[in-house]
């Protein structure tokens, strides 16, 4: 039995005028026009703004369905004028390892562009961070276009930011009054961080990164959405980074602290109190 066609008729939907008529056989027809569709017709496209029948099936019986278009404007881009939303970001991001939704169900989900960009840094790794921050700098002085960026710099130079310190996860965790989440993951990415850590703390700041025998790879900070940036809460953080003689640095801003009223300040800037927008950060259930 030969295949049936359906006669296409295409209407602009702007001008009501019939643009053309045009057999297809059923099978290269949508089943519905109930969603959003688009169509092709030489090199110009089109959005389906209505078709009447909807259905494939009643079209068939009819034998005809009218289809009114709109089309769409097809804008090239000169790559010139795309703009990075940072002027800096990691080298590398870490492993991933599968998820046991049984158990592992408290999770922080962030950003990959967010990943290391305030953290930690011992005193052997700072001395490697002048290159990346003067990098950075230049990138804010001859690259910036109102909020964003021609270029922006990867960093390269700290791979170990607690390179040759042996800090404790315990003493992070008191120091924050945290409590530990089940995990640590990126948006729109299945599966964890491996030997990930997050901890959510009542000050508003959640702290991450990977530890692995008791070893902490990195340390970075985010502010928690889901509660209230409290400056009171910071006092023991500072002081214990203060105590551990080690740097928080800020890379996309090219600020550092090491000092304990220093780490406040830098702090209390970059999450303020009155700061109600989370960002492109997560923090909850994550979906099983």
């Amino acid at each position: 039995m030969p295949e049936r066609n359906i006669v296409l008729r295409f209407v602009d939907a702007e001008s009501g005028k019939l643009m053309g008529e045009h057999p297809v056989p059923a099978a290269q027809v949508p089943e519905t026009f109930a969603v959003a569709t688009t169509l092709d017709i030489g090199a110009d496209r089109f959005e389906v703004v209505s078709a009447e029948p909807v259905l494939r099936s009643e079209a068939e019986a009819r034998g005809f369905m009218t289809l009114r278009l709109r089309r769409v404007e097809i804008r090239k881009v000169d790559p010139q004028v795309l703009l990075c939303s940072l002027p800096s970001i990691a080298n590398e991001l870490p492993a991933l390892r599968e998820r046991n939704p049984a158990v592992e169900k408290r999770i922080l989900t962030i950003h990959e562009d967010d990943w290391r960009q305030v953290e930690l840094l011992s005193p052997a790794a700072a001395e490697l961070a002048a290159g990346d921050l003067a990098s950075i700098t230049d990138i804010h002085r001859r690259e910036r276009i109102g909020s964003g960026f021609r270029k922006l710099h990867v960093r390269k130079a700290v791979d170990e930011p607690l390179a040759g310190m042996a800090v404790s996860l315990d003493g992070l965790t008191k120091a924050l009054h945290a409590a530990p989440l089940d995990g640590l993951a990126f948006e729109g990415v299945d599966g964890l961080v491996e030997d990930g850590f997050a901890l959510a703390g009542p000050g508003g700041i959640v702290a991450y990164g990977r530890a692995a025998g008791g070893r902490v790879r990195e340390i970075g900070f985010l502010r928690a959405p889901e509660a209230p940036v409290v400056a009171g809460k910071w006092f023991d953080l500072a002081s214990w980074i203060g105590g551990q003689r080690l740097l928080l640095v800020d890379w996309c801003r090219v600020r550092t602290a090491g000092q304990v009223a220093d780490v406040q300040a830098l702090l209390q800037d970059l999450w303020p109190v009155a700061e109600q927008s989370p960002g492109r950060i997560f923090l909850g259930l994550a979906k099983s």
